[in-house]
């Protein structure tokens, strides 16, 4: 359907659902949309495993595959992978640059045999005999995306990657932050802003029912924002006591309290939402500060399969082209 209707690029994320998986699916009915993944977690998964994985995707669909990698958020993907999530930078940093000298050695580059690469977290070593040779590549290097909320994956981003993802990030927010620390990485390694791509997950709630696009926001929203990750955001945005009401309310009473909850201010700041006229109006604001914008409907449990297939049909008909 994406495709169909113009857009740039579909992306998926991981949690209970492979991304990779999912996109290896989507490969088979698509024929020109880039696939991304927003994000899929280094935890439980090598860099060779991640490397390879990606290039079987990249692969079916014929060099279409935007990698999109994390450490997965603390408190949350490394308690389910039983993982260390400290010193994501650190982490990030050799992850991705043991991920594009793999797929060098795939293409016959880069590391002799026998040969052991890596750092503090992660190593890979090159088999000193291969009855097996090389795997074919479509092509040599997958874009790699990096995961970054904060100031400091923001830089790391800049400076490594071919893009950085972001979440749940308002305008005001890009602007005098995000932007200016990820051009600070990009000059870092002698690259300019337009260097990198600047993506964001961006809550978008559609509706001819502006009441029903508010309600299906105030749920998304206030799940996403009551995470300690995103607690940083609404402090920077003076939504600090917002945020709070809606993590009381979610632990007295279950996430269903935050439809009547979550205030407007948060739904304004943190997301696109209301009728197809107003959020084409709203996804203007982004345009200058967010090359990027991935319109992620609301899905969240809460709600039926119904309400987010609707949510998600409504994205396609206010912005397809």
């Amino acid at each position: 359907m994406a495709e169909d209707a113009g857009f740039d690029s579909v992306w998926d994320y991981e949690f209970y659902r492979n991304p990779l998986v999912i996109h290896g699916m989507t490969a088979q009915v698509t024929s020109t949309i880039p696939l991304g993944t927003g994000l899929v977690t280094s935890a439980g998964r090598s860099p060779f495993v991640m490397a390879n994985a990606a290039a079987d995707v990249d692969e079916a669909s014929g060099g279409r595959l935007i990698l999109g990698v994390s450490t997965g958020a603390a408190a949350f993907t490394d308690l389910m992978n039983g993982s260390d999530s400290s010193r994501p930078a650190a982490r990030t940093r050799e992850y991705v640059n043991l991920l594009r000298r793999i797929w060098d050695w795939t293409a016959g580059e880069g590391i002799d045999d026998g040969e052991t690469i890596g750092g503090e977290f992660y190593k890979f070593t090159a088999p000193a005999i291969n009855p097996f040779g090389r795997r074919p590549l479509a092509r040599r290097r997958i874009p790699i995306y990096t995961a970054a909320l904060r100031q400091t994956m923001a830089r790391l981003g800049g400076e490594i990657s071919d893009g950085v993802i972001g979440f749940m990030l308002p305008t005001r927010y890009l602007r005098e932050v995000y932007l200016p620390n990820v051009e600070e990485g990009a000059r870092k390694a002698g690259r300019t802003l337009a260097d990198v791509d600047v993506a964001s997950e961006t809550v978008c709630s559609v509706s001819s029912d502006r009441a029903e696009a508010y309600r299906r926001a105030r749920l998304q929203v206030g799940i996403y924002i009551s995470h300690p990750v995103c607690a940083p955001l609404a402090e920077y945005m003076g939504l600090a006591a917002d945020r709070e009401a809606c993590v009381e309310a979610m632990a007295a009473r279950g996430p269903m309290a935050l439809a009547e909850t979550v205030s407007d201010d948060l739904v304004e700041a943190f997301s696109i939402t209301g009728t197809p006229d107003e959020c084409r109006s709203k996804l203007e604001q982004y345009r200058e500060c967010l090359p990027h914008v991935l319109l992620h409907p609301p899905y969240m449990p809460v709600l039926t399969a119904e309400e987010s297939a609707d949510a998600y049909n409504n994205i396609i008909s206010t912005f397809g082209r």
